[in-house]
């Protein structure tokens, strides 16, 4: 990565003022004529889009910020360059989240004319996460200064009049936040990104003691109102861990962790953090929150997300306390919400003493290597080898046949001392021989890490991955009426038929009844974590399209959907039945498995079918190029009553594996952009997990209409792991 260093006033540029045009009338005359009226502040996102709130945009040009997007220009211009002229910018086309009587919304993207400006770059955006006590900074325009100064406050916590707002107070006797803020940009002390807007204010004398009191917008809540920005943005970098992707786990685990006295009292727990961090060679950063509920949470956002992290932790507690009933109760919780780790204990500390003090570069192109072009993005630290090791345990398998961490290790034992890579070469010897890595260890071996294990939806081996498969034919007589047969799946190898048979006819608000009831028959040695199960729906044509991952389980306490908890996808009983159809399906699946590191055209076919398509030129496309994998839909496709005009067809034919499409025009735009980011954050092998989070976060705020997990198609057709019933005798 190239470090470009800016000259303070460029490293300014991003801040932004929202002035009022010349040609509105204001409603009150500015305290200095000479000046142009500035009616709130900015933050720059893009080099051409500007982030700010409704309720300023609509000052600026006197109209509803609760009414339909303005047309008109406001003038911004960028207080760190006094130079730079002010220049027009319009509220963007699907940059309008207007003023709601919750007071949510309220913001406003604005899209620069006349293209980028020289000189003027958009800072580090991040995610603001748990909001926690963090010093942050604001630059805003009050009456009494338009040109602004700098308000230092601390983020409180989240809530307000909008359950989308987080609460800043300022310092007793600093400068207060005040009117003229709004839209402002909050800059985190400690890391110096972004991580929200200032959206109110609490200010003048009337308000007393609750002058200077502001709230904020996170960026990540941007986000879900304008989904271009979400790949802009950094993680959280509070206690490590994705808590976003885990939220029923993490709570339910951070409630059994907080009975463990050691870990509910504020001074032990440090110590178990300390010693965590030397034992694991990685810091596990300690930021203070409101309380210490909110501390042991995102302790356990962490063990979710690190490999052996809870491991670790479950030792020191069991050193210090023995086996206490709520330490007992802890690790059976843990041992069904988290996956067994790559490693072993044992292994993963001899791994960190043999890596320790290890300083090399070019680490993130053999990340890049091991994980192939469809891998997860680098998100460690590229100089900080525990830290990537800490990621790629947690991706199980790569495009080379084997865990994408032994590949990586290979590679790096060829760059260290003697010494050290004679030991690395024994560890990866031993380690792969306990998981059964076939063809070798790494690329320095003679054969190398050859064929692996079939890859399963999640990219990750069959070990510990169950699928529950669901096919549903309609009956020739009764159109209504569907045979179903439900198997459950522990490997390509072992099925077993748990529901359903030739003569049982059911309609299809009577599958998952039908699904729950042949669950709740598995035997007990065939029950496993919710977690690492995949429900899979075989559908004709006519069903693809059909809201599955919104059917609802009733097995528990409380009926949830079953794309809650674990990936739903659909396959075509269409492609299962015709040999014909499977003619290409077969080399793209191969090509997604065993795409090397390499640079590689785009696996993506973004197919904008927003007018008419010829499912003749869809075929042509895929058909001529194996490395087209994925087809993403623009516009719901529908089924089409001509051959020549079904796009999903012609994609089945042309052997697309994986297709993904909104079920919802009105909101397909903004799934398509969403999907585009799920695409560039995560890769293709992690798709189906991405899809479940995005389900989830539906769910988590409420079912808001247009969100786009609420109506998300995604296919996902494995041909390693065809349905014993579909397989050539």
């Amino acid at each position: 990565m190239t470090v470009v260093f800016l000259p303070p006033a460029a490293a300014d540029s991003w801040r932004v003022r929202i002035i009022r045009p010349d040609d509105v009338a204001a409603p009150a005359p500015p305290p200095d004529p000479e000046h142009r009226q500035v009616c709130g502040a900015g933050v720059l996102l893009t080099s051409r889009h500007v982030l700010t709130c409704a309720h300023v945009v609509a000052a600026a040009l006197g109209g509803d910020p609760g009414g339909p997007r303005p047309g008109e220009a406001v003038l911004v211009d960028f207080p760190a360059l006094p130079s730079t002229p002010p220049r027009p910018a319009r509220v963007a086309a699907d940059g309008w989240a207007q003023q709601r009587l919750d007071h949510g919304g309220d913001l406003a993207i604005l899209e620069l004319d006349g293209g980028p400006l020289p000189g003027v770059f958009p800072p580090r955006l991040a995610r603001c996460g748990v909001p926690g006590r963090r010093r942050v900074r604001v630059y805003g325009h009050p009456a009494v200064l338009p040109e602004g100064w700098w308000s230092v406050a601390e983020l409180i916590g989240a809530g307000g009049q909008s359950s989308e707002w987080v609460q800043l107070q300022v310092d007793p006797g600093g400068r207060p936040i005040a009117p003229g803020y709004s839209g402002a940009g909050v800059m985190d002390e400690e890391t110096g990104a972004v991580i929200g807007c200032i959206v109110t204010v609490l200010g003048g004398p009337e308000q007393g003691a609750l002058a200077g009191t502001a709230w904020m917008i996170p960026l990540e809540t941007v986000a879900y109102y304008w989904p271009p920005l979400a790949a802009s943005l950094e993680d959280d970098t509070g206690p490590p861990g994705e808590a976003d992707e885990y939220g029923p786990e993490e709570q339910q685990l951070a409630m059994s962790m907080v009975m463990v006295e050691l870990l509910r009292d504020r001074r032990s727990r440090d110590l178990c953090l300390s010693q965590l961090s030397r034992q694991l060679r990685l810091r596990l950063p300690a930021r203070r929150y409101l309380g210490d509920y909110e501390e042991v949470r995102a302790l356990a956002g962490a063990c979710l997300t690190t490999p052996g992290l809870m491991a670790e932790l479950l030792e020191i507690l069991e050193q210090a306390m023995g086996r206490a009933p709520e330490l007992t109760r802890l690790a059976a919780l843990a041992s069904q919400l988290i996956p067994e780790p790559l490693l072993r204990r044992t292994e993963r500390s001899e791994l960190y003493a043999i890596l320790a003090d290890v300083r090399l570069d070019g680490l993130e192109a053999l990340y890049r290597e091991a994980v192939g072009v469809l891998g997860r993005p680098l998100r460690a630290q590229a100089t900080s080898l525990p830290a990537i090791v800490q990621q790629l345990e947690d991706a199980t398998y790569g495009p080379h046949g084997g865990p994408p961490l032994l590949y990586f290790l290979g590679r790096v034992a060829g760059r260290l001392p003697a010494a050290n890579g004679a030991r690395l070469d024994r560890w990866l010897a031993e380690v792969s021989d306990r998981l059964q890595v076939p063809g070798g260890i790494g690329p320095g071996v003679p054969g190398g890490i050859g064929p692996g294990p079939a890859l399963s939806p999640a990219g990750r081996p069959w070990q510990g991955e169950h699928f529950c498969i669901t096919d549903l034919t309609p009956d020739l007589l009764e159109p209504d009426q569907y045979r179903f047969t439900i198997w459950f799946q522990a490997s390509p190898d072992q099925e077993l038929v748990i529901g359903g048979g030739d003569e049982e006819r059911i309609r299809l608000d009577e599958v998952p009844g039908q699904l729950d009831a042949a669950l709740a028959s598995l035997p007990p040695g065939l029950a496993t974590s919710r977690r690492r199960q995949t429900y899979e729906f075989i559908l004709p044509r006519h069903l693809l399209g059909h809201a599955v991952d919104q059917w609802r389980s009733g097995l528990g306490e409380v009926p949830h959907r079953f794309s809650m908890v674990s990936p739903v996808i659909v396959r075509s009983q269409d492609r299962l039945r015709s040999y014909q159809m499977q003619e290409h399906w077969r080399p793209k699946w191969q090509w997604l498995r065993s795409n090397s590191g390499a640079m590689s055209p785009e696996a993506v076919y973004w197919l904008d079918n927003r007018g008419p398509v010829s499912a003749e030129s869809v075929l042509s496309v895929l058909v001529e190029d194996d490395r087209l994998v994925c087809v993403v839909f623009r516009r719901p496709p529908g089924e089409m009553a001509d051959p020549d005009g079904d796009a999903v067809m012609a994609a089945l034919a042309g052997g697309a594996p994986i297709m993904i499409w909104c079920r919802d025009p009105a909101s397909a735009e903004v799934a398509y952009q969403e999907i585009r980011r799920l695409l560039d954050d995560g890769g293709l092998a992690d798709l189906p997990e991405r899809v479940r989070q995005l389900r989830n976060h539906a769910i988590q705020m409420g079912d808001p209409a247009g969100h786009p997990g609420l109506n998300l198609t995604l296919f996902w057709d494995d041909a390693d792991r065809v349905p014993r019933a579909y397989r050539v005798q």
